[in-house]
């Protein structure tokens, strides 16, 4: 056993690296992201507010319109409601959480490193390059959100089918699937994979069965004690189907572009890297079908990284909706680039360069936490809702969840954003009239709706915008409802927020507008 393979092994059989990159990523949130400043929008704010709803003891389903599968958001739930025991709001909870789950994360991450690769450099490296995505720490500064928990899921699920524990491979990715319904891509992958390659060995497949089951079982508890199948069934899957079907039609490419626009513009290489690394990796395993010694990967595992980046690839194409879509792929992603790191190293036979690998990597990866602003915090929204309640009385959200979010309000609908689909869905059983009743009764004295008709840009971001060729403007619609409710009155208000459209440009922004409208007349 070489030097490098005998300090890996004491690595591993140590708990100090775990600690230390456990601590790590915990510290450069806290002392460069300003955590307890993030502010809560849009799909935060919608993810957030979900778990707060299971916070005060409601339904998920039948309460709200909510689409995904339940098992994180009820997890963040439960820690709401075990913060209240230390007098903390559910923000606090959820962003205390969220903060400790991303050291979880980037631990398991290095243990991944550790199974695929022999070379501590590389393994420090490669783990640098992941703790180096600036969304993880931006995401997780607010809420544990489902994603999140698919990433964790996906490093494990990983880590699991490279050493062939069959079982594990099944509960990690249907644990990733009852977070986030379309994580169910990974057990698909894993199934077309392991038919493909164990023909003769059904009982790999047998076990991936029960694994499956094993994770899938709480939420079926779930569903079952509360007697939500039909909600779920309802919002979750036909929602989803529809939805998705109607996004058919883009190129299987064009989430390469649409990924690395905006938030990951300054981490392009991530995605660069990786891919030669992924294609090294091919060739080795199936070119010239030799096993380097730089990586611990077999064919088996290679063919399932094929099919598991494609199949991702392929659902990115159709139903792409914002960069934490990607977020199943970026494990793949950053070990490819841990291959190019060990091709790298092991060609630098005297180790002269790896000192200077280190400051490069670094620099490249967390340069832009320094000077990091916030051009509206947390703090300022809720000054904002606040002389909004103190003006006008209690408020409906129409567009997003932000307003019940960060004021920790209890929607007085089911229908959560007022979004079409919402209304197609559940408009026989939910009249307008209904609702109508639920603001009287919830003393609703003001309606705040996002208009995104009237977002600027910044001269900067408009370039941009255009260069890529995404100029259209969103224009403003209303569901039956929501024309109802407002009932063609004029707007006595309106507030603005300023958003960063790229992360840490300060050049690149976004103004969204808000419509205040008073429905006591």
């Amino acid at each position: 056993m070489n030097n490098n393979m005998l300090k890996t092994k004491l690595a591993q059989e140590s708990i100090i690296p775990y600690f230390i990159w456990f601590l790590i990523p915990v510290g450069i949130v806290l002392a460069f992201y300003q955590p307890f400043q993030q502010p809560i929008l849009f799909d935060r704010a919608y993810l957030l507010f979900m778990s707060q709803v299971v916070e005060r003891g409601d339904k998920l389903y039948t309460s709200t319109t909510f689409g995904y599968t339940p098992l994180s958001t009820l997890f963040i739930g439960f820690v709401m409601k075990f913060g209240r025991f230390f007098q903390l709001n559910t923000i606090e909870s959820a962003r205390i959480f969220g903060i400790f789950f991303y050291g979880i994360i980037s631990v398991n991450f290095y243990r991944l490193c550790l199974t695929v690769f022999d070379n501590k450099h590389v393994i420090n490296l490669t783990t640098i390059s992941f703790i180096g995505l600036d969304y993880f720490g931006i995401l997780s500064s607010v809420n544990a959100e489902p994603k999140l928990w698919v990433l964790l899921f996906t490093i494990l699920g990983l880590k699991s089918f490279i050493q062939s524990r069959w079982f594990l491979v099944g509960l990690y990715f249907s644990l990733g699937a009852m977070c986030w319904h379309v994580d169910v891509l990974s057990l698909i992958a894993c199934g077309i994979t392991l038919l493909i390659t164990f023909k003769s060995k059904l009982k790999n497949l047998l076990k991936v069965f029960a694994g499956t089951l094993a994770g899938t079982l709480p939420v079926l508890l779930y569903l079952s004690v509360t007697g939500q199948w039909t909600d779920f069934w309802n919002q979750a899957v036909l929602r989803k189907l529809t939805i998705e079907g109607e996004e058919l039609g883009e190129s299987i490419f064009i989430w390469i572009q649409k990924g690395i626009y905006p938030a990951y513009l300054t981490e392009s290489l991530h995605f660069i890297i990786g891919l030669i690394g992924v294609i090294i990796l091919m060739t080795v395993l199936f070119i010239t079908r030799k096993k380097a010694a730089v990586m611990k990967f077999r064919q088996t595992d290679g063919l399932f990284i094929v099919i598991y980046c494609s199949i991702w690839a392929l659902f990115n194409s159709l139903e792409f909706q914002s960069n934490v879509d990607l977020i199943p792929l970026i494990p793949v992603v950053i070990i490819g680039m841990g291959i190019v790191y060990s091709i790298l190293i092991q060609s630098d036979k005297n180790s002269k360069t790896t000192p200077i690998a280190y400051c490069l990597i670094v620099a490249y990866n967390f340069y832009n936490l320094i000077g990091l602003n916030l051009p509206f915090t947390f703090q300022d929204q809720l000054q904002t809702y606040r002389k909004l309640n103190e003006q006008y009385g209690n408020g409906l959200s129409i567009g997003t969840t932000n307003y019940y979010a960060v004021t920790e309000s209890k929607n007085p609908s089911k229908l959560t954003n007022f979004l079409p689909y919402e209304e197609a869905f559940l408009g026989d059983e939910l009249l307008c009239q209904a609702i109508q009743n639920s603001l009287i009764q919830n003393n609703i004295t003001y309606i705040i709706e996002l208009d995104r008709s009237k977002r600027n840009r910044s001269e900067a971001q408009e370039n941009l915008i255009q260069l890529i060729g995404k100029g259209k403007k969103t224009p403003h619609s209303r569901t039956d409802c929501a024309e109802t409710l407002i009932n063609n009155k004029t707007a006595v208000d309106s507030i603005t927020i300023k958003l960063q459209a790229i992360y840490f440009l300060d050049n690149y922004y976004i103004n969204e507008s808000f419509m205040i409208y008073d429905i006591t007349n």
